[in-house]
């Protein structure tokens, strides 16, 4: 009886800290038509330092951060006295001279990564901001509207990238506040002037990518009876364990290898009778337990279920980290009665990785 258990890399938590500085006037209205500000007055800066975890490798799409300061309030909008009363609002972003649904408003900032400024409804993890906040009918702004940060991961996947420091600022764009609906504006400001600039520096953490052996990662039971699992009564062991070491290597990150701390959790794909029993679909009296190399059960139901720390080994030029962790996966009888006849049975358990 084979009895694969194929293991998975995780998705990397993200994590964010950040210090937001900014400073508040009235606003310098611009020479460009329709340029407004909102109830609570233009930002003209906003200096974000940044702290924070990218995608893990393999995840194509935007991940980022909307920022609890409150670019423009709720509140009508007021715009230079020349123009003609609005009937609506629009805040949107710009760079570099394009509107930020452009892919030339895009900030490269090293090894394939590039920053797009956003705005958002809702500080917090954010992956679908859009470049552009429409107003609908009416020049009262009903939502407060953030500044969003969104990184966008290299197009094809580079394994080993080190963390990406930005000492400098960068100027990530502008935030612009109008009385023009969204489908007449078709290019970025001329003038810079009652605009909310932006910028960012800080550290963006790359995951590491590991790769785990042996490759298929799989466990094959020992045959057996099934007269064993109504002997071992309810609950009871049947067989002796099945060991598995899985070994790791990972590269890239920030510690090059040194004692990274790997946080391992399993996930039974069925589950059994408690958080620590791996069911197995179709066959109730059958169960699987993971216990350590000291012999503890492991929980199959997300939680971390151990750490391990890597040890650097240097191949050329490349740093790696490297660990081991031996898992021994036993069989159970849940019901103390024999199994029905079957031809084999299969349990799946995903292992999941995350690193500091």
């Amino acid at each position: 009886m084979r009895n694969p258990l194929p293991l998975f890399p995780a998705r990397q938590v993200i994590l964010f800290t950040l210090l937001i500085i900014s400073s508040y006037s009235q606003i310098a209205y611009s020479a460009d038509p329709g340029v407004c500000s909102p109830s609570n007055g233009t930002i003209p800066e906003l200096h974000i330092d940044i702290n924070m975890t990218a995608p893990p490798l393999g995840v194509t799409a935007g991940q980022g951060y909307t920022y609890p300061v409150v670019v423009a309030a709720p509140g009508a909008i007021t715009c230079p006295p020349t123009d003609p009363a609005p009937e609506t609002y629009s805040v949107y972003t710009e760079n570099n001279g394009y509107l930020a649904r452009d892919s030339q408003a895009g900030i490269d900032i090293g090894e394939g990564y590039y920053f797009r400024l956003q705005v958002g409804r809702t500080p917090g993890f954010a992956t679908t901001n859009s470049w552009a906040i429409k107003g609908g009918s009416s020049p009262v702004i009903s939502q407060p509207v953030y500044a969003a940060v969104i990184l966008y991961p290299p197009a094809t996947p580079r394994p080993g990238i080190q963390d990406i420091v930005i000492k400098d600022e960068i100027d990530l764009g502008y935030i612009v506040v109008s009385e023009n609906d969204l489908s007449k504006i078709s290019s970025a400001t001329s003038s810079n002037d009652g605009l909310t600039h932006v910028f960012v520096k800080g550290v963006i953490h790359i995951p590491p990518t590991c790769t785990l052996t042996p490759s298929p990662l799989a466990v094959e039971m020992p045959t057996l009876f099934a007269a064993d699992f109504a002997a071992a009564g309810v609950g009871g062991p049947v067989g002796t364990p099945t060991k598995l070491e899985v070994q790791g290597v990972c590269t890239g990150g920030g510690h090059e290898g040194v004692a990274d701390l790997v946080h391992i959790s399993l996930y039974s794909n069925f589950a059994g009778d408690n958080a620590n029993m791996i069911g197995v679909q179709g066959v109730p009296e059958i169960g699987l337990t993971v216990s350590d190399n000291e012999g503890k059960l492991l929980p199959v139901n997300g939680a971390v279920a151990g750490t391990v720390l890597t040890k650097q080994e240097v191949v050329g030029d490349q740093k790696m980290g490297k660990f081991s962790y031996p898992m021994s996966f036993q069989l159970i009888s849940r019901t103390g009665t024999a199994p029905k006849p079957t031809a084999g049975y299969h349990a799946t358990v995903t292992m999941s990785l995350s690193i500091d």
